[in-house]
């Protein structure tokens, strides 16, 4: 595809993260979790994408729930877990310096 100009420079990776980003509203959660099952190091290109800055933890991760669905292995789970909740800790630091909220605690919550 490259060839003919559809991707010209950029790397085709970003460009699929970019699209199950900006149609996240109209694309189906199972289909966007599948591609991250195939692709689990991408995760973390797709997750910076969010803004989770003022969100409580609960809302933070139903806005990230609601538009990628999980896969149905715990290990799975559990390393996107780890993305989300250092992706959560991250804007949740910029928000508010002074509290000590940790990855793990994100993590284990």
């Amino acid at each position: 595809y490259k060839q003919f100009g559809y991707f010209q420079d950029e790397d085709p990776n970003e460009l699929i993260i970019d699209f199950l980003y900006y149609h996240r509203e109209t694309l189906d959660a199972e289909t966007v979790g599948a591609y991250f099952e195939r692709n689990y190091l991408k995760m973390d290109e797709y997750l910076q994408l969010f803004d989770f800055q003022g969100d409580p933890l609960d809302v933070a991760l139903r806005k990230f729930v609601s538009v990628c669905s999980l896969p149905g292995e715990a290990r799975q789970i559990d390393r996107i877990m780890e993305k989300f909740a250092a992706k959560y800790i991250t804007d949740y630091q910029k928000n508010d310096v002074n509290d000590d909220l940790s990855c793990d605690e994100v993590y284990i919550t």
